[in-house]
């Protein structure tokens, strides 16, 4: 999120809190490719530590990407 954050458009001049689990899963879950209507449900999830784990298990499930 450190390397990402700062070449997307509107996040590039934000205040970051990197140490905050909820900001850190809020910034994934606004900018991951996913349906709004996926994206809707992880921003209501109250706890930020299933959020983020939700995330991860995302991540997980997509394809490696090859380096050129």
């Amino acid at each position: 999120l450190r390397e990402l954050l700062p070449r997307v458009g509107e996040y590039a001049r934000i205040d970051t809190h990197y140490e905050d689990a909820g900001w850190v899963a809020n910034r994934w879950a606004e900018i991951l490719p996913i349906a709004m209507e996926e994206r809707q449900e992880l921003l209501e999830l109250t706890d930020p530590v299933v959020r983020i784990t939700r995330v991860a298990d995302w991540a997980a499930r997509q394809p490696a990407s090859s380096a050129s």
